[in-house]
């Protein structure tokens, strides 16, 4: 796979041709395009802001500044699409907490910082070349974020870890059912004592998306990790992974292999445009003999999510969302930690891993020039200890503390609170000036924290670029 995306990239980058008038996809379709400078300049988007960050009684004074560069090329049948983003961050506590030992920051990856960890140098490249095939295939290579789910959060792939190189296949059936899928050639992240280790592995996901009418759209999920190399072999491609149209589960089944296969599922019930319910589950391994047993054996491994968005017609501009979320014990995990359902250092679905409960609930209201937007965010969850208790996706799940008795939130359990606010006015059709508020706080037995921040800034059509409520 590895070979395949670097030679596909190759080809998108030697065939990928700018004239004055026109860009030339690789099959020679022309897209035309104006090249005037005012045009380019209107796809940079960017965002400066200040404020002060207070914790442990201390106040910093801090900053921050992303500059993006956003473009769609397309015809009938080709789309090239770009984001690059680059940003410096200087907020002393949340980097020293949240840039972990690997250095990796959430949705950007690994980041640049100086010894200091007060400031982070990041980039984030999202590009991704598309073709229509015909009426039923798109094809699509390129390296950027996934979302998977109608949630904000989501058990199966999310937006919230750093963009993946991958390539995709989708399948149109009819009008109402969308086969969908994806493989990545991705690296498991380590520290060892002098470096950083990366293993290779690789992904593979597909998606069966069923419309049923104007309400109701369900969708199943079945995704696998495995290891490009491991001590007896050298593995790299599986090429029974390559195969759209075959389950992952029976093929690991046949080959006796030990890789890691997770199934899940996800669910809308769209009322009207002023109510929406949705919902999603992530099953890694279960027996159901032992669910009825109710003993609480750690391989268990489920999650579930409930959610609903409601935009009250009476009142005009607001809408809301809440979504209810928990993932047991060891889910996610495998017995080789480099199969572990995550991607550079950061977990490929809840960025909470597993073992938690999470409610999270967000309002907007958007009046004449001003937008209002809020956000809260309850999470308790339970962390390793002196033992595996289920925690951290990024362990072997080999020797769990129990074999019975396990339920979420064991081990060193934390209360998350995160309350998010802004005020924004449109002060021309582009630009913003805003002010934003946050509030976090982490309840555990070691170490308890408390943050506040106070910011004040201008932009120019970038949201959600930080999405760092966990």
């Amino acid at each position: 796979m590895k070979k395949i995306l670097a030679i596909l990239s190759l080809f998108i980058a030697g065939n990928v041709v700018f004239s004055q008038d026109k860009l030339l996809l690789p099959l020679g379709d022309p897209i035309l395009v104006k090249t005037d400078i005012d045009t380019v300049l209107s796809k940079f988007n960017f965002e400066f802001a200040a404020g002060l960050d207070r914790s442990r009684e201390i106040s910093n004074l801090g900053y921050s500044a992303i500059v993006n560069y956003s473009n769609i090329f397309k015809n009938e049948k080709n789309k090239l699409a770009i984001s690059l983003t680059g940003a410096v961050f200087h907020f002393p506590e949340f980097n020293k907490r949240y840039l972990d030992s690997l250095g990796v920051l959430p949705n950007f990856g690994r980041v640049f910082t100086p010894d200091s960890g007060a400031t982070a140098f990041a980039a984030l490249p999202e590009v991704v070349y598309s073709r229509k095939l015909n009426n039923h295939f798109t094809w699509s290579v390129g390296n950027s974020r996934q979302n998977v789910g109608y949630g904000y959060r989501s058990l199966v792939l999310s937006s919230s870890a750093s963009a993946l190189p991958f390539m995709k296949l989708e399948t149109k059936i009819g009008k109402k059912i969308t086969f969908t899928n994806l493989w990545s050639r991705t690296h498991s992240l380590h520290q060892m004592q002098n470096h950083f280790d990366l293993n290779p592995k690789y992904i593979a996901l597909h998606t069966l998306e069923w419309k049923i009418n104007k309400k109701w759209t369900v969708s199943a999920h079945e995704m696998v990790v495995w290891q490009a190399r491991d001590s007896a072999s050298h593995r790299e491609l599986d090429l029974h992974y390559l195969n759209p149209f075959l389950f992952y589960r029976p093929v690991e089944f046949s080959q006796g292999s030990a890789d890691n296969v997770l199934l899940g599922a996800s669910g809308s019930y769209k009322h009207s445009e002023a109510f929406e319910l949705y919902g999603q589950i992530i099953l890694d391994e279960f027996l159901m003999k032992e669910i009825r047993a109710r003993n609480g054996w750690w391989g268990n491994k489920f999650g579930m999510q409930l959610g609903m968005r409601l935009a009250p017609k009476k009142i005009q501009g607001l809408s809301l969302q809440t979504e209810w979320s928990f993932v047991r014990p060891f889910t996610y995990t495998h017995g080789s930690d480099v199969q572990a359902w995550e991607h550079m250092g950061q977990p490929l679905a809840h960025p909470l891993g597993a073992n938690f409960y999470e409610w999270y609930t967000s309002a907007q209201f958007h009046r004449n020039k001003w937008n209002y937007t809020a956000s809260i965010v309850w999470a308790a969850y339970g962390r390793d200890a002196q033992h595996n208790v289920g925690g951290n996706i990024f362990q072997s799940y080999v020797n769990p503390w129990s074999v019975y008795g396990n339920k979420i939130l064991q081990g060193n359990r934390s209360t998350l609170f995160v309350l998010n606010a802004e005020a924004a006015f449109q002060v021309t059709p582009a630009l913003q000036v805003f002010g934003f508020a946050r509030y976090r706080s982490e309840d555990r037995r070691v170490d308890a924290f408390k943050e506040a921040w106070l910011m004040v800034g201008i932009r120019k059509g970038l949201r959600q670029v930080r999405r760092w409520d966990y």
